[in-house]
């Protein structure tokens, strides 16, 4: 290092924009025995464009940022490295058997273990449902918990031979709203939800990001920054296998993005920078499923009519709610995880 920039006065910290980038970048200048003007290139996607401009702006190194990723290796060194040998030696389970303790992994082991607890602890209680059909539509029993056959067999004797009145119909505008974007940890469950484990999302979608058609794949964000620049992205997807969509997105949609609960300063939430030639099997399913994510949380909210209707018989009530779709808004792009319309009853 020092022999590389023994005829330079400026040198560009690139690693990757996260705590720990920052750290190797801080080390690195550590080791040069020459003062120098330091910049950081700040990018979390593969492309020329992001690239150049990233060069074309550079900032100041974060030490702050790099302290954090120190401490942060401290810690996990305290759990992890230390706290496995003190509880391997004290209970005597060394080598292949020693006990592991890590800064996350322990609380995870907690949260699972206590979750194993309730499930085997769990009392089943037995309990009833009672409905009405009425011209193919199930109508449920809208009274308290049915825990004995009696209790059943008490309100069918009362209604027995009793006209049903339908009482009133509820209806109500239903606002199903669009996705948030995708950080890892929702991305790795959407592609668990279309067969692909964790591990296979996880390779491909470094591939991905490495062959620049993703942006970084390992982030805990869920806003898109004010930065990103939502046309340019579109434009520059206009030749994907979704290029209709995209189209028609842009003359339905407002393009403004949906936000999820977690905004970070690092990576921004995972979405596709450049089309991917249809080439088929888990490569391509896993960048469908980013770009349609990606196009699902520019879309307006999708709209439905929820009707409820209310029949008495006697004393008891019973009920049935109908959902139709008005406005697919977001479910248009995205055909994961769409709720079932469920058609009005019809009487006679």
């Amino acid at each position: 290092l020092n022999k590389l920039v023994s005829d330079v006065d400026l040198v560009i910290v690139a690693t990757d924009y996260d705590r720990e980038g920052e750290l190797i970048g801080v080390e690195t200048i550590n080791l040069i025995n020459k003062k120098l003007v330091v910049k950081r290139a700040r990018f979390s996607a593969l492309t020329k464009q992001e690239l150049q401009q990233s060069f074309s702006n550079l900032h100041d190194v974060d030490y702050n940022l790099a302290a954090a990723a120190e401490s942060r290796e401290i810690i996990d060194l305290v759990w992890g490295a230390i706290l496995t040998r003190f509880f391997s030696i004290e209970t005597k389970r060394l080598g292949k058997n020693f006990i592991s303790v890590g800064r996350v992994q322990s609380p995870t082991l907690a949260i699972l273990a206590d979750k194993e607890l309730e499930i085997r602890n769990f009392q089943p209680e037995k309990y009833y449902e009672l409905s009405l059909d009425v011209n193919g539509f199930k109508f449920s029993y809208r009274g308290n918990p049915l825990k004995t056959v009696e209790e059943v067999e008490e309100i069918v004797q009362n209604i027995k031979n009793k006209e049903a009145v339908l009482e009133r119909i509820t209806t109500r505008e239903k606002i199903i709203p669009r996705p948030i974007p995708f950080n890892t940890t929702e991305f790795l469950k959407e592609a668990n939800y279309i067969g692909i484990g964790v591990e296979r999302a996880m390779t491909i979608a470094e591939a991905l990001y490495q062959n620049g058609k993703i942006s970084y794949p390992r982030t805990d964000n869920t806003v898109y920054p004010r930065t990103l620049s939502i046309r340019t992205i579109l434009e520059n997807l206009k030749n994907s296998h979704l290029k209709n969509e995209i189209k028609k997105l842009e003359n339905e949609s407002r393009l403004i993005p949906s936000r999820g609960s977690v905004e970070t300063s690092d990576h921004p939430p995972i979405y596709p920078v450049s089309p991917l030639e249809k080439v088929g099997g888990d490569y391509f399913k896993i960048y469908d499923l980013i770009l349609r994510r990606f196009l699902a949380t520019i879309a307006e909210n999708a709209k439905a009519e929820e009707k409820e209707f209310i029949l008495k018989v006697g004393n008891y009530e019973f009920s049935y709610t109908s959902l139709v779709i008005n406005d697919k808004g977001w479910m248009k792009y995205y055909p994961f995880h769409q709720p079932r319309e469920k058609e009005p009853p019809s009487f006679e």
